[in-house]
C-alpha cells in the first residue's frame, strides 16, 4: 500500500524497487490524494507495464493516514506493507520478512532495520542498529525488555503485517499523525510479538516534502506524542 501526493519524481524509484522484489507483491495499491503534479501519468505508464499496480484515485485530499486506512481496508491479502511514495524498499524485502512470517506464524508483523537519509543535511544512519544481532521471535517480554534498555527500535516504514492484527488493533490512528505508523507496531507486536532480521531492508528518505516534516513546530509534535498516553 503506498499514498501518494504529489511525489511523482520519487515513484519511479519506489515502484521500480517493489516490483523487482525476488519475491513479487501480489498486488500494488496506490492510493493517489487528488495529486496536481503528474503522479496520475507516472502511475498510469506503471499500472499498464504491470497488473499488479492498481491506482485508487482520490477527487479530494483525504491525508496520508486516511489512505493508509483507505489501503488497508482495499487489501485483498494475508499480509500488508505500507510503503512511503518517497521511500526505497531494497532487495530481498519481501522474500526475508515473509520468509521470517512463515517460520513464525504467530508474530503480528516482520521488520528488519532501515537506512535513514536526510537530505537536507546529507547525513545518514542505521535505524535500529541496537536490535539484535540475530533474526528470529520477540515475544512481547523480549520488546520490553529491550524498550527498557532503549534497544527496541523497528522499522514500520517497510514492515509486513498480518493484517488481521493490524485490523484487530483499530489500524492507523489519523489523530496520532506522524507517529502513527510507530503506535501501530508497536500495538500490534505487544499483543502478538514480532519476527526481526537484522538486516538493511529499506531507505527511509528524509526530503523537505517528506510527510514526515510536515510538522508546524516542535510543540505539535510533542502534543500529538502526547496523545499516545491517553490510547
Amino acid at each position: 500500500v503506498t499514498p501518494n501526493s504529489n511525489h511523482a519524481r520519487y515513484l519511479p524509484a519506489c515502484l521500480d524497487a517493489i516490483l523487482s522484489q525476488s519475491v513479487p507483491p501480489a498486488e500494488v495499491l496506490v492510493l493517489d490524494d487528488a495529486s496536481t503534479d503528474d503522479s496520475l501519468s507516472v502511475l498510469d505508464e506503471y499500472a499498464r507495464r504491470s497488473p499488479l499496480v492498481k491506482v485508487h484515485r482520490n477527487e479530494s485530499n483525504l491525508g496520508v493516514v486516511a489512505n493508509m486506512n483507505r489501503g488497508l481496508k482495499l487489501a485483498s491479502c494475508d499480509y500488508a506493507c505500507f510503503l512511503a511514495a518517497d521511500d526505497e524498499v531494497l532487495p530481498g524485502l519481501f522474500e526475508h520478512l515473509l520468509g521470517a512470517l512463515a517460520a513464525h506464524p504467530r508474530a503480528g508483523f516482520a521488520s528488519g532495520l532501515s537506512e535513514w537519509r536526510c537530505h537536507t543535511t546529507g547525513l545518514s544512519w542505521i535505524h535500529g542498529s541496537r536490535m539484535p544481532a540475530t533474526p528470529g521471535f520477540l515475544a512481547p517480554s523480549d520488546m520490553i525488555g529491550l524498550a527498557r534498555a532503549g534497544r527496541l527500535a523497528m522499522s514500520g516504514q517497510h514492515a509486513v503485517y498480518h493484517r488481521a492484527a493490524l485490523q484487530q488493533a483499530g489500524g492507523w490512528r489519523p489523530e496520532l499523525r506522524w507517529f502513527t505508523d510507530w503506535f501501530g507496531a508497536w500495538v500490534v507486536g505487544f499483543r502478538h510479538g514480532v519476527c526481526h532480521v537484522p538486516q538493511v531492508l529499506s531507505i527511509f528518505n528524509l526530503h523537505p516534502t517528506s510527510y514526515y516534516h510536515s510538522a508546524r513546530s516542535q510543540l505539535e509534535r510533542r502534543e500529538t506524542m502526547d496523545r499516545i498516553l491517553c490510547l
